[in-house]
């Protein structure tokens, strides 16, 4: 629901401003779908049950796996360095 970025889902959460990983897992939880963001690009992930996804939820991250068009089936998942 929000594509690249969050900065506009504050009407969806009360009027209240959260993090990225607060709205993130409120969407999921809610039927929405996790996503990969890179250079404002939104990637579908094929993998919904990938055990990192949650863990990794609003962060930044090194995403491997296999891009398949504009969907990404995830091999990998690990925090970037220095943050």
């Amino acid at each position: 629901m929000c594509g690249a970025n969050h900065s506009g889902m504050s009407s969806q959460h009360g009027g209240k401003k959260v993090s990225d990983r607060d709205c993130t897992l409120a969407c999921v939880e809610e039927g929405g779908k996790y996503v990969f963001v890179s250079n404002n690009k939104v990637y579908d992930i094929e993998n919904q049950q990938y055990s990192g996804l949650q863990v990794h939820a609003g962060h930044s991250v090194r995403l491997s796996g296999e891009l398949i068009g504009s969907r990404i089936k995830v091999s990998g998942i690990e925090m970037q360095s220095g943050r």
